[in-house]
């Protein structure tokens, strides 16, 4: 299996689960970024990337990706087998170092500006929600972790995981450094998801015309999944790569 080989050729990431990823953006890995490019490519697919604006690479934490918090992004061509759409099964996975928590800010999301059709994580504070969280925005809704332990200028290892069948508590959760970190909703209701598989951004919101939500901090890897990761594999991924981000 071509995925299972490119996973287990990574450099600074060996030990993460590898079943259901289907994609993989790492600044520290030169098999799909190099120092000083504006481009690149993801690890599993191919799919290619553009850095936008001022973002720049800095070789901190084994090199991660720097975004000032005013018109910087990434922009991700769809893959070839594209990102989890309609209501299917997913995990989002990332490494992040926020700046300022005390506003609503995008690490990375795809999808259209209709009711259930994105697929969002926010951190920093929520739309309608309280600070130092991190949150699934789907457009006409938002659910939010209720622990605050989303803190500025350290790092975090967010992840989101949806079952599919509705955005409950149950189906979909949210993890903080491996920690599931509760669920409260913010607005709307727990919809059936109807993801597209388009518009891919890190570091700004990419539905539509609403191209705002402006991340300040840093990124580190981030891993789509087509399937729920378990607790344990969520751990899993957090302990193989938290010694760089300490």
């Amino acid at each position: 299996d071509i995925y299972i080989k490119k996973i287990m050729a990574f450099h600074h990431s060996p030990r993460i689960v590898s079943n259901g990823l289907i994609f993989c953006m790492d600044p520290a890995n030169v098999k799909g970024y190099v120092s000083g490019s504006t481009t690149g490519t993801d690890l599993i697919q191919d799919a290619s990337y553009t850095l936008v604006n001022a973002v720049d690479y800095q070789s901190n934490n084994g090199g991660v990706w720097n975004f000032g918090g005013t018109d910087d992004y990434i922009n991700v061509v769809n893959p070839t087998v594209g990102f989890p759409d309609s209501d299917n099964p997913r995990s989002l996975c990332a490494w992040v170092y926020n700046t300022n928590t005390s506003t609503r800010q995008a690490v990375f999301g795809y999808g259209n500006n209709s009711a259930g059709q994105a697929f969002d994580l926010i951190v920093g504070t929520a739309h309608a929600g309280t600070q130092n969280n991190i949150a699934c925005h789907v457009w006409s809704s938002g659910f939010e972790t209720t622990t605050d332990t989303f803190t500025a200028n350290e790092w975090h290892y967010c992840v989101i995981t949806y079952a599919g069948g509705s955005a409950n508590s149950t189906n979909l959760k949210l993890y903080i450094d491996a920690v599931d970190s509760g669920y409260q909703l913010n607005f709307g209701s727990a919809v059936t998801l109807n993801t597209t598989s388009n518009n891919a951004r890190l570091g700004m919101r990419a539905q539509g015309s609403y191209t705002d939500l402006d991340f300040l901090g840093q990124l580190g890897p981030i891993h789509m999944y087509n399937r729920v990761l378990t607790p344990a594999e969520v751990l899993q991924n957090y302990n193989a790569m938290k010694v760089r981000f300490e």
